[in-house]
């Protein structure tokens, strides 16, 4: 799993529209449910202080980002 991690609290973030939002308890349980029940599921977002804060993105690499302090974007597999 690779995470884009900027200096300090700044963090690279798909802008994109998820595929999917849900609400998890954590960063471990987004990154789970990314990559052992969605096959499909090929990057995410994880939201420190949204609701839903767990962004999936199916079947696509998004193409927009962001740098922000509240997400931080994941890729866990390359299509």
């Amino acid at each position: 799993m690779n995470n884009w991690d900027c200096s300090g609290d700044e963090k690279i973030c798909a802008a994109d529209p998820a595929s999917k939002m849900l609400q998890a308890s954590g960063l471990t349980d987004c990154t789970m449910y990314c990559w052992m029940n969605s096959p499909q599921c090929l990057q995410f977002n994880y939201h420190l202080f949204s609701s839903p804060n767990c962004g999936l993105y199916y079947d696509y690499r998004p193409k927009n980002y962001n740098v922000s302090t509240d997400c931080q974007h994941y890729t866990v597999r390359y299509a």
